[in-house]
Protein backbone atom coordinates (compact mmCIF):
# COMPACT_ATOMS: atom_id res chain seq x y z
CA UNK A 1 0.00 0.00 0.00
CA UNK A 2 2.65 2.60 1.08
CA UNK A 3 4.63 1.61 -2.16
CA UNK A 4 1.42 1.77 -4.40
CA UNK A 5 0.88 5.52 -2.34
CA UNK A 6 4.39 6.68 -3.68
CA UNK A 7 4.68 5.30 -6.73
CA UNK A 8 0.62 6.93 -7.89
CA UNK A 9 2.35 10.18 -5.97
CA UNK A 10 5.36 10.26 -8.54
CA UNK A 11 3.42 9.53 -11.49
CA UNK A 12 0.96 12.09 -10.92
CA UNK A 13 3.68 14.42 -10.78
CA UNK A 14 5.69 13.90 -13.46
CA UNK A 15 2.52 13.04 -15.61
CA UNK A 16 1.56 17.16 -14.34
CA UNK A 17 -1.57 15.22 -13.20
CA UNK A 18 -0.45 16.97 -9.66
CA UNK A 19 0.62 20.40 -7.93
CA UNK A 20 4.51 19.56 -8.16
CA UNK A 21 4.31 21.20 -4.72
CA UNK A 22 3.71 17.79 -3.65
CA UNK A 23 7.21 16.32 -5.08
CA UNK A 24 8.09 18.28 -1.80
CA UNK A 25 5.56 15.75 0.29
CA UNK A 26 6.74 13.03 -1.84
CA UNK A 27 10.99 13.90 -1.08
CA UNK A 28 9.72 13.92 2.59
CA UNK A 29 8.31 10.72 2.53
CA UNK A 30 10.39 8.36 0.05
CA UNK A 31 13.67 8.35 1.84
CA UNK A 32 12.26 7.71 5.34
CA UNK A 33 9.71 4.98 3.79
CA UNK A 34 11.82 3.55 1.86
CA UNK A 35 13.08 0.70 4.32
CA UNK A 36 9.14 -0.37 5.01
CA UNK A 37 9.06 -1.51 1.47
CA UNK A 38 9.80 -4.60 -0.30
CA UNK A 39 13.58 -4.76 -1.26
CA UNK A 40 12.41 -4.84 -5.05
CA UNK A 41 10.76 -1.82 -4.67
CA UNK A 42 13.72 0.25 -3.49
CA UNK A 43 15.25 0.85 -6.99
CA UNK A 44 12.08 1.38 -8.67
CA UNK A 45 10.87 4.35 -6.56
CA UNK A 46 14.70 5.86 -5.96
CA UNK A 47 14.82 5.71 -9.79
CA UNK A 48 11.29 7.95 -9.95
CA UNK A 49 12.76 10.12 -7.61
CA UNK A 50 15.90 10.61 -9.39
CA UNK A 51 14.20 11.14 -12.91
CA UNK A 52 11.60 14.10 -11.11
CA UNK A 53 14.72 15.33 -9.06
CA UNK A 54 17.30 15.25 -11.26
CA UNK A 55 19.55 17.01 -8.29
CA UNK A 56 18.14 15.02 -5.60
CA UNK A 57 21.97 14.10 -4.26
CA UNK A 58 20.03 12.31 -1.69
CA UNK A 59 17.72 10.19 -4.26
CA UNK A 60 20.87 9.50 -6.24
CA UNK A 61 22.92 8.52 -3.29
CA UNK A 62 19.87 6.47 -1.93
CA UNK A 63 19.51 4.75 -5.38
CA UNK A 64 23.44 3.93 -5.20
CA UNK A 65 23.10 2.04 -1.96
CA UNK A 66 20.00 0.18 -3.27
CA UNK A 67 22.25 -1.06 -6.46
CA UNK A 68 24.92 -2.08 -4.50
CA UNK A 69 23.28 -4.12 -2.18
CA UNK A 70 20.87 -5.75 -4.60
CA UNK A 71 24.90 -6.77 -6.42
CA UNK A 72 24.46 -4.65 -9.21
CA UNK A 73 27.94 -2.83 -8.67
CA UNK A 74 28.51 -1.30 -12.13
CA UNK A 75 25.22 0.19 -11.85
CA UNK A 76 26.07 1.66 -8.78
CA UNK A 77 29.42 3.20 -9.23
CA UNK A 78 27.55 5.17 -12.75
CA UNK A 79 25.03 6.54 -10.11
CA UNK A 80 28.46 7.49 -8.60
CA UNK A 81 30.06 8.68 -11.05
CA UNK A 82 26.73 11.43 -11.85
CA UNK A 83 26.92 12.40 -8.66
CA UNK A 84 30.55 13.79 -8.50
CA UNK A 85 29.79 15.15 -11.83
CA UNK A 86 27.06 17.73 -10.42
CA UNK A 87 27.83 20.45 -8.36
CA UNK A 88 27.83 18.90 -4.92
CA UNK A 89 29.10 19.53 -1.53
CA UNK A 90 31.86 18.26 0.30
CA UNK A 91 29.42 15.93 2.44
CA UNK A 92 28.39 13.89 -0.61
CA UNK A 93 31.63 14.06 -2.16
CA UNK A 94 33.22 12.58 0.77
CA UNK A 95 30.12 9.35 0.38
CA UNK A 96 30.56 9.59 -3.13
CA UNK A 97 34.34 8.69 -3.04
CA UNK A 98 34.17 6.46 -0.30
CA UNK A 99 31.73 3.98 -1.78
CA UNK A 100 33.04 4.07 -5.22
CA UNK A 101 36.85 3.13 -3.46
CA UNK A 102 34.84 0.32 -1.68
CA UNK A 103 33.19 -0.52 -5.23
CA UNK A 104 36.69 -0.96 -7.18
CA UNK A 105 38.43 -2.77 -3.95
CA UNK A 106 35.94 -5.21 -4.25
CA UNK A 107 36.50 -5.60 -8.42
CA UNK A 108 40.08 -5.60 -7.90
CA UNK A 109 40.90 -2.67 -9.31
CA UNK A 110 43.52 -1.25 -6.94
CA UNK A 111 44.40 1.92 -8.23
CA UNK A 112 41.23 3.34 -8.99
CA UNK A 113 40.17 2.25 -5.52
CA UNK A 114 43.30 3.96 -4.02
CA UNK A 115 42.30 7.04 -6.11
CA UNK A 116 38.63 7.50 -4.90
CA UNK A 117 39.61 6.41 -1.13
CA UNK A 118 42.40 9.51 -1.05
CA UNK A 119 40.08 11.92 -2.41
CA UNK A 120 37.79 10.85 0.15
CA UNK A 121 40.36 11.65 2.65
CA UNK A 122 41.47 15.25 0.78
CA UNK A 123 37.90 16.38 1.55
CA UNK A 124 38.29 15.10 5.12
CA UNK A 125 41.47 13.33 6.90
CA UNK A 126 40.20 11.83 9.67
CA UNK A 127 36.74 9.90 8.23
CA UNK A 128 37.10 6.78 9.85
CA UNK A 129 35.72 4.14 6.90
CA UNK A 130 37.75 5.83 4.57
CA UNK A 131 40.67 5.32 6.29
CA UNK A 132 39.96 1.16 7.28
CA UNK A 133 38.66 0.39 3.27
CA UNK A 134 41.74 2.53 2.14
CA UNK A 135 43.62 0.35 4.53
CA UNK A 136 41.95 -2.99 3.21
CA UNK A 137 43.05 -2.08 -0.30
CA UNK A 138 47.00 -1.35 0.35
CA UNK A 139 47.10 -4.65 2.41
CA UNK A 140 45.74 -6.33 -0.56
CA UNK A 141 48.56 -5.28 -2.64
CA UNK A 142 50.66 -6.66 -0.03
CA UNK A 143 51.60 -2.79 1.29
CA UNK A 144 51.92 -3.87 5.14
CA UNK A 145 53.18 -1.26 6.66
CA UNK A 146 50.83 1.76 5.23
CA UNK A 147 47.89 -0.44 5.64
CA UNK A 148 49.15 -0.70 9.43
CA UNK A 149 49.14 2.94 10.20
CA UNK A 150 46.13 3.64 8.45
CA UNK A 151 44.53 1.30 10.71
CA UNK A 152 46.28 2.50 13.84
CA UNK A 153 44.95 6.54 12.40
CA UNK A 154 41.69 5.03 12.46
CA UNK A 155 41.67 3.38 16.02
CA UNK A 156 43.24 6.56 17.61
CA UNK A 157 40.40 9.17 15.67
CA UNK A 158 37.79 6.54 17.60
CA UNK A 159 39.67 4.52 20.67
CA UNK A 160 36.42 2.96 21.18
CA UNK A 161 34.92 1.63 17.99
CA UNK A 162 35.58 -2.47 18.03
CA UNK A 163 35.69 -2.48 14.61
CA UNK A 164 39.03 -0.83 14.73
CA UNK A 165 40.63 -2.45 17.27
CA UNK A 166 39.30 -6.22 15.20
CA UNK A 167 41.04 -4.43 11.76
CA UNK A 168 44.44 -4.12 13.26
CA UNK A 169 44.35 -6.68 15.35
CA UNK A 170 43.39 -9.01 12.10
CA UNK A 171 46.46 -6.86 10.34
CA UNK A 172 48.64 -7.90 12.74
CA UNK A 173 48.09 -11.47 12.94
CA UNK A 174 48.11 -11.60 9.19
CA UNK A 175 52.10 -9.99 9.53
CA UNK A 176 52.96 -12.28 11.67
CA UNK A 177 52.67 -10.60 15.15
CA UNK A 178 50.11 -12.92 16.65
CA UNK A 179 51.15 -11.72 20.36
CA UNK A 180 50.39 -8.06 19.33
CA UNK A 181 47.42 -9.31 17.52
CA UNK A 182 45.80 -11.58 20.75
CA UNK A 183 45.79 -8.59 22.93
CA UNK A 184 43.69 -6.08 20.20
CA UNK A 185 41.60 -8.66 19.58
CA UNK A 186 40.16 -8.79 23.32
CA UNK A 187 40.00 -5.28 23.48
CA UNK A 188 37.94 -5.53 20.21
CA UNK A 189 35.88 -8.02 22.33
CA UNK A 190 36.21 -6.24 25.35
CA UNK A 191 34.03 -3.36 23.54
CA UNK A 192 31.28 -5.58 21.62
CA UNK A 193 31.70 -9.39 23.10
CA UNK A 194 29.32 -10.84 20.34
CA UNK A 195 31.69 -10.10 17.71
CA UNK A 196 32.58 -13.43 16.06
CA UNK A 197 35.11 -12.46 13.95
CA UNK A 198 37.05 -11.15 16.60
CA UNK A 199 36.47 -14.34 18.56
CA UNK A 200 38.03 -16.43 15.35
CA UNK A 201 41.11 -14.17 15.02
CA UNK A 202 41.60 -14.43 18.82
CA UNK A 203 41.43 -18.70 18.06
CA UNK A 204 43.79 -18.37 15.48
CA UNK A 205 46.32 -16.06 17.33
CA UNK A 206 45.97 -18.26 20.37
CA UNK A 207 46.42 -21.68 18.07
CA UNK A 208 49.76 -19.81 16.92
CA UNK A 209 51.13 -19.32 20.00
CA UNK A 210 50.40 -23.00 21.26
CA UNK A 211 47.85 -21.76 23.66
CA UNK A 212 45.54 -24.43 22.74
CA UNK A 213 42.98 -23.82 25.84
CA UNK A 214 42.35 -20.15 25.27
CA UNK A 215 42.13 -20.85 21.03
CA UNK A 216 39.86 -23.80 21.93
CA UNK A 217 37.59 -21.28 24.35
CA UNK A 218 37.48 -18.44 21.52
CA UNK A 219 36.40 -20.85 18.84
CA UNK A 220 33.94 -22.71 21.07
CA UNK A 221 32.20 -19.10 21.74
CA UNK A 222 32.39 -18.37 18.02
CA UNK A 223 30.23 -21.02 17.18
CA UNK A 224 28.15 -20.47 20.07
CA UNK A 225 27.48 -16.71 18.73
CA UNK A 226 26.84 -17.97 15.49
CA UNK A 227 24.41 -20.98 16.47
CA UNK A 228 22.78 -18.38 18.11
CA UNK A 229 22.81 -16.06 15.43
CA UNK A 230 23.58 -13.03 17.59
CA UNK A 231 26.71 -11.83 15.68
CA UNK A 232 26.88 -8.33 15.69
CA UNK A 233 26.40 -7.10 12.13
CA UNK A 234 28.44 -3.53 12.61
CA UNK A 235 31.64 -5.92 12.46
CA UNK A 236 33.68 -6.38 9.50
CA UNK A 237 34.45 -9.46 7.94
CA UNK A 238 38.20 -10.10 7.31
CA UNK A 239 40.50 -13.38 6.18
CA UNK A 240 42.29 -14.34 8.58
CA UNK A 241 45.65 -15.60 6.35
CA UNK A 242 48.78 -17.02 7.42
CA UNK A 243 51.71 -14.54 8.60
CA UNK A 244 53.08 -13.29 5.26
CA UNK A 245 49.95 -14.26 3.20
CA UNK A 246 47.82 -11.13 3.09
CA UNK A 247 44.26 -12.32 1.42
CA UNK A 248 45.33 -15.66 0.83
CA UNK A 249 42.20 -17.39 1.12
CA UNK A 250 43.15 -20.95 1.33
CA UNK A 251 42.94 -22.39 4.66
CA UNK A 252 41.52 -19.10 6.12
CA UNK A 253 38.12 -18.75 7.06
CA UNK A 254 35.82 -15.85 6.36
CA UNK A 255 33.04 -14.40 8.00
CA UNK A 256 30.96 -13.94 4.64
CA UNK A 257 30.40 -18.10 4.22
CA UNK A 258 27.40 -19.65 4.63
CA UNK A 259 26.51 -19.89 8.40
CA UNK A 260 26.57 -24.03 8.26
CA UNK A 261 30.05 -23.76 6.47
CA UNK A 262 31.13 -21.40 9.44
CA UNK A 263 30.06 -23.17 11.77
CA UNK A 264 31.69 -26.68 10.52
CA UNK A 265 34.97 -25.05 10.31
CA UNK A 266 34.50 -23.60 13.69
CA UNK A 267 33.93 -27.10 15.08
CA UNK A 268 36.67 -28.75 13.26
CA UNK A 269 39.11 -26.74 14.82
CA UNK A 270 37.42 -27.19 18.16
CA UNK A 271 37.84 -31.12 17.64
CA UNK A 272 41.37 -30.85 16.32
CA UNK A 273 42.24 -28.58 19.20
CA UNK A 274 40.01 -30.85 21.46
CA UNK A 275 42.24 -33.99 20.49
CA UNK A 276 45.59 -32.57 21.44
CA UNK A 277 45.85 -32.01 16.78
CA UNK A 278 49.73 -30.43 16.71
CA UNK A 279 49.79 -29.51 20.20
CA UNK A 280 51.05 -32.84 21.68
CA UNK A 281 48.36 -32.67 24.28
CA UNK A 282 46.38 -35.18 26.32
CA UNK A 283 43.32 -36.20 24.08
CA UNK A 284 40.12 -35.82 24.98
CA UNK A 285 38.53 -38.57 22.68
CA UNK A 286 34.69 -38.03 23.87
CA UNK A 287 34.79 -34.17 23.03
CA UNK A 288 36.65 -34.35 19.77
CA UNK A 289 34.57 -37.25 18.43
CA UNK A 290 31.53 -34.87 19.86
CA UNK A 291 32.55 -32.05 17.33
CA UNK A 292 34.06 -33.66 14.69
CA UNK A 293 30.55 -35.60 14.45
CA UNK A 294 29.01 -32.16 14.91
CA UNK A 295 31.12 -31.03 11.74
CA UNK A 296 30.72 -33.91 9.50
CA UNK A 297 26.56 -32.99 9.94
CA UNK A 298 27.19 -29.36 9.19
CA UNK A 299 29.62 -29.57 6.34
CA UNK A 300 28.00 -30.29 2.73
CA UNK A 301 28.06 -32.86 1.30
Amino acid sequence: CLCYCLWTLCIGVAGGESDPADWEAVCALTHPAVAALRPRDHIRIYRMCVRLRPFDIEARMGLAEQLASSGDTASSAHVLHGVLALPVNAAAALDAHNALGVIMDTHDRAQQAERHLRAALSINPAYTPALTNLGNCLWKQRRAHEALALFDRALRLEPFEAGHHYSLAAAQFEAGQPTTAVAGFKRALALSPSNAPALLGLGHASRDLQDPSAAAAAYAAAFDIMAAGTQEASMPARTHASPGQPGDAAGAVECAVGPAAMQAKLLEFSARLAAGDHCHLPVDMSRACLLAASASALTPS
